[in-house]
């Protein structure tokens, strides 16, 4: 992606107007969380200076700024917000974007990297083009309202559902379909065995890429 094609997030008169704006207001909400970094400790009992999270969080900010990834901040913040204010249930945060301490500042995540030790290069660096990924949970039950909210923000043209599919070799999906529905039938276990014995020797010749089920 281009900085011309970055999301932007807030509504200003131009594009660079906007920009600045997420900026202003990123550093703003962090600033306004910065109690979460007081009286943090680390494994040893010893205090973190505030000079480290200091430190931590301008060459964060440094990254996203060059990088135009404010506005996208803004936008996972803001759904986050809106969850909890609803009292529904959002995750703390997994995989790498629990190192980033702008997320946490931002109430994106729950997890203190700098007293966690995390490392926010897992999540972000500079030769990374692309968005980062951020691993939000939500209830299932809550998926179709959370949708409907951000269609309702940003229009139903720029929202767009992103899936996949996961395809299952026959032995796993044997195996699974035994899984499934052994609470309703009766499975005889070493059938399901024997069957997928059969698999492999009816697969052995195929290099690992397997037959058709025919």
């Amino acid at each position: 992606r281009t900085r011309g094609s970055l999301p932007v997030f807030s509504k200003r008169p131009t594009r660079e107007e906007s920009i600045h704006r997420d900026v202003e207001r990123l550093v703003e909400i962090c600033l306004s969380n910065w109690h979460k970094t007081k009286g943090k400790t680390h494994p040893d009992g010893s205090l973190i200076p505030q000079e480290v999270y200091e430190a931590r969080f301008e060459r964060e900010m440094k990254l996203l700024i060059s990088k135009g990834f404010c506005g996208y901040f803004l936008m996972v913040a803001d759904y986050c917000r809106h969850s909890r204010a609803n009292g529904v249930l959002v995750g703390p945060g997994r995989g790498s974007g629990g190192g980033s301490l702008v997320a946490y500042l931002c109430n994106i995540t729950e997890i203190d990297p700098v007293e966690a030790d995390l490392i926010f290069e897992r999540f972000l660096t500079e030769g990374r083009t692309a968005l980062p990924d951020f691993d939000v949970d939500f209830p299932s039950s809550f998926r179709d309202w959370l949708t409907n909210y951000i269609i309702g923000f940003y229009g139903e043209d720029h929202v767009v559902r992103v899936g996949n599919h996961i395809y299952m070799r026959k032995k796993k999906a044997v195996r699974t379909l035994a899984k499934v529905l052994g609470s309703t039938i009766d499975i005889h276990y070493p059938d399901i065995d024997a069957i997928c014995k059969i698999i492999d020797m009816g697969d052995a010749d195929s290099a690992g890429l397997g037959h058709s089920w025919e």
